[in-house]
């Protein structure tokens, strides 16, 4: 009996042991687990902070041509319709009414330029809001801001339709125009005003387009628009003979051809997202925009100077100028798809927390641009000298309009090739939000070359003299901005906070 008890004890003790050791062995193994779960966690929070300290690169030179170069086609719209007016008007009409088209053009074009500042403004802050991660908070705000910046778009169309179908005789006046260009100048400003908060709509639409960094469907979109204008004017200007109102009803056709393939192709894309939007986001909007839209009027005051310098002449000389400043804008408008690729770019890796490798990456960029934009100034130039010595016929057949652009083709070609950089230059100011030095820099050299046009005429220089007071001015703008751009990129200057 005390032999059975003592096995019984034994065995007892046998399983007791075999338990403890069991439990041993499980306690170790979950001890191995959760040191290996820490470490994995530790690795994954390790690579998730390498991954957000790594740099964002710079576009290299065939992104930046990728990007910019469909948009300096669709940029193009503007001045390809103006300067398609003017080539109709040139050859199927008379002299008075190209002419008149100085001035009358000067007061569409410059307005819908200066009301630009609503696509530059809703660009920026597209291009932070899709910087964000993805969420319900991202979606909401990209609704909000789109349709903060439509309804901005559409009010300021419709009161410039209204000022300029009121004061339409006031402006040509201001801008110089004589008393028997009046009758054609203000039926073409009246006119082309129908058209202005098309125009508006369409711009807030391309930069849906230009945020998403598709440049692509603005490209193919304005095709379609160039290619309806050229019917239009064909057939208003040349079987009836509208004169100037018919080149003007042919733009605005075409503005609502462009505006209505937008709304299809961002309605497909599902870029045109909104939502009547709070007070607060057009509040935002139109304070960023308050200091553009001054620096643009400042801005295009010169080419308005430049067009009332003009109306001083006879009228063959208003003329000319009419010839010269399209090839001049036609040339000029290949600055802004370079500008518009600093505001694209930019804001993300000026977002970035700031280090030596961002900061080097945010130089090379800057650099891969100014080496775009010299470029690409070395071929607009010579593509207007070529237009102005070889193919001047293309606006108009009369040799007393034609006989002054040899003398002052080279003067045009060099303010082109300052012209392109500068507006990258300037592009880099408003991406770093350095809009105060933009704004400051722009009054005062608007001013001074208001005051050297003044002077020249005083003295009693002819119409070349209107060119040397471009090029000082470019050449002023070249050199400022350039120092102010490298400033920036050494120091990083009042880059945006993150969104």
């Amino acid at each position: 009996m005390a032999v059975g008890a003592r096995c019984r004890l034994s065995l007892c003790v046998r399983q007791r042991a075999q338990r403890v050791g069991t439990g041993e062995r499980v306690g170790r193994r979950a001890l191995q687990q959760s040191r290996t779960a820490r470490a994995s966690a530790a690795v994954a929070d390790t690579s998730e902070t390498a991954d957000a300290q790594r740099p964002i690169e710079a576009a290299s030179l065939g992104d930046i041509a990728r990007f910019a170069s469909p948009i300096a086609l669709s940029t193009l719209s503007g001045p390809v319709l103006s300067g398609v007016d003017t080539a109709f008007v040139g050859n199927f009409s008379s002299v008075l009414e190209l002419a008149a088209l100085g001035p009358a053009t000067t007061v569409s074009d410059l307005t819908t330029l200066a009301f630009g500042w609503i696509g530059v403004v809703l660009l920026s802050a597209l291009s932070r809001t899709n910087a964000l991660p993805p969420s319900d908070e991202r979606e909401e705000r990209y609704r909000d801001t789109v349709g903060a910046g439509l309804m901005l778009a559409l009010g300021a169309g419709l009161f410039v339709l209204a000022w300029h179908a009121a004061c339409a005789t006031g402006l040509l006046k201001v801008l110089g125009a004589s008393p028997e260009m009046m009758p054609s100048a203000v039926q073409y400003v009246v006119i082309r005003a129908v058209g202005i908060p098309l125009a508006f709509l369409t711009t807030s639409l391309v930069t849906l387009c230009t945020a998403m960094k598709d440049s692509l469907t603005p490209l193919m979109v304005t095709g379609v628009v160039v290619v309806a204008n050229v019917v239009l004017d064909y057939v208003l200007c040349v079987p009836m003979h509208m004169g100037a109102a018919g080149a003007a009803w042919a733009t605005v056709a075409a503005q609502l051809i462009g505006l209505a393939s937008y709304i299809v192709v961002t309605l497909r894309m599902r870029r045109l997202r909104a939502v009547p939007p709070q007070r607060s986001s057009v509040a935002s909007l139109l304070k960023s925009g308050v200091p553009i839209f001054a620096v643009a009027s400042l801005t295009l005051s010169v080419y308005a100077c430049m067009s009332a310098f003009s109306c001083l002449f006879p009228v063959t000389i208003t003329a000319t100028h009419k010839v010269v400043i399209s090839i001049f804008a036609l040339g000029g408008f290949f600055g802004e798809p370079l500008n518009l690729t600093c505001q694209a770019f930019l804001p993300q890796m000026l977002t970035a927390p700031r280090s030596k490798e961002q900061s080097a990456q945010i130089a090379l960029l800057g650099k891969r641009i100014l080496l775009s934009a010299l470029g690409v100034a070395v071929v607009v130039a010579g593509a207007a000298a070529g237009n102005m010595l070889f193919f001047p016929t293309i606006f108009t057949q009369d040799p007393q309009v034609l006989a002054p652009l040899a003398a002052i083709t080279p003067l045009v070609c060099g303010v082109l090739l300052l012209l392109v950089p500068v507006r990258a230059l300037q592009g880099f100011c408003v991406a770093y939000r350095d809009l105060a030095f933009y704004a400051l820099a722009t009054f005062i050299s608007a001013g001074l070359f208001a005051a050297l046009l003044a002077a020249t005429r005083m003295l009693g220089f002819g119409y070349p003299s209107l060119w040397y007071c471009t090029m000082a001015f470019y050449v002023v703008n070249f050199l400022v901005y350039g120092s102010r751009v490298h400033w920036l990129l050494r120091t990083g200057g009042p880059a945006p906070k993150a969104a």
